[in-house]
């Protein structure tokens, strides 16, 4: 696993779940534990840990679905711009 899943998962599991040693696989449902402030959290982490802007048009359920999901919405806003 690279660092940057890595990363994405130990926040989603400690400040999105609460569970400290729970284990987020890629296709775990958020929806259900991601209310609006956690969307934020989640949000200004990503920003802040891998320095990236996600833009508003970007905030929607499907880019927040499993944690697959947002690991792909950091790598698309993370690739060079063509």
């Amino acid at each position: 696993m690279d660092d940057m899943r890595e990363k994405l998962r130990r926040f989603i599991a400690e400040e999105i779940l609460l569970e400290e040693h729970s284990s987020v696989g890629d296709d775990m449902p958020l929806l259900e534990s991601l209310d609006s402030l956690g969307l934020l959290t989640l949000v200004a982490y990503i920003e802040g840990q891998f320095d990236v802007e996600i833009p508003q048009g970007d905030l929607v359920p499907g880019n927040f679905s499993t944690p697959l999901a947002v690991e792909q919405l950091v790598r698309v806003h993370l690739a060079p711009a063509p």
